[in-house]
């Protein structure tokens, strides 16, 4: 079928380059994990002040994965999945501030339906099959689900005890990319998800305890932003685009807003939301 066949295209010679040659996201460069301890310590620092600062981080972040994204996955159309990324983070940051007092997911929703129509009108073939169509949407589409997690914890960032609970979730975050740093030793490897469980299980304990918060609190969302943060490191850094300095920028920020939603749930089951 004419415009299904790559050979010779520029996206299949990028891509045997680099987006499909597996690596071992076992040791990933030093700046990622630079990268998600100045990212979490970015997050925590702008949920106290309020849920304003807080959208505005998430949205700088968010222009930030919006370069490094689609470059880490080896995007088939690198431009347009920026612009269709840097459009989403800058609906969900609309949303987010012109939501009521109290009620800042109220337009969320909307926001990300914004993105998801974009992503496609992006992708939408023009008489015929576009090569890789499916790799360029999937792209996009995690890309707005990391900006959007992210964004998802600004309720909790309108009170002490809501930004409490996210720097609990955030200190699971930053403890499991230091523990994740013993993967780089060849005995260990894949098996680093079990110190990055325990690291954040005791930082989350920790935090929980002078935070007001239960130990059994601490222990299950420091455990589970770790790690979920680790698995997204391991799972989407495993291509050669974490090379690249975008593509690492890229994969720390990401690593760190995606389990944003998970933060957010907790939250709610525990009434911090009301």
């Amino acid at each position: 079928m004419a415009g299904v066949n790559e050979q010779g295209s520029p996206q299949a010679t990028r891509r045997e380059a680099l987006g499909r040659v597996s690596v071992d996201s076992t040791r990933l460069p030093w700046v990622v994990t630079a990268a998600v301890l100045v990212t979490v310590a970015a997050l925590a620092v702008a949920v106290r002040w309020g849920d304003g600062p807080y959208v505005a981080v998430v949205a700088v972040l968010g222009l930030l994965l919006s370069w490094g994204w689609p470059l880490l996955l080896d995007a088939p159309n690198p431009v347009g999945a920026s612009v269709v990324l840097m459009v989403s983070s800058a609906a969900l940051a609309t949303a987010a501030l012109v939501s009521p007092a109290g009620d800042s997911l109220r337009w969320l929703p909307f926001a990300v339906c914004v993105g998801m129509m974009a992503a496609f009108l992006q992708q939408v073939p023009r008489g015929t099959i576009r090569p890789r169509l499916v790799d360029g949407l999937a792209i996009t589409m995690t890309g707005i689900a990391a900006v959007a997690s992210g964004m998802a914890m600004s309720p909790l960032a309108g009170s002490a005890r809501g930004s409490a609970f996210v720097g609990v979730g955030l200190a699971g975050v930053a403890a499991g990319a230091v523990a994740e740093l013993l993967g780089r030793l060849r005995r260990v490897g894949a098996l680093a998800v079990f110190p990055v469980m325990i690291a954040g299980a005791v930082v989350g304990i920790w935090v929980a305890t002078t935070s007001g918060f239960t130990m059994s609190a601490g222990l299950g969302l420091g455990m589970l932003t770790a790690s979920f943060s680790y698995s997204v490191r391991r799972i989407f850094g495993a291509v050669s685009g974490a090379g690249e300095v975008g593509g690492q920028l890229a994969l720390a920020v990401g690593s760190v807003l995606l389990p944003g939603v998970l933060v957010l749930a907790l939250g709610s089951l525990a009434g911090l939301l009301a």
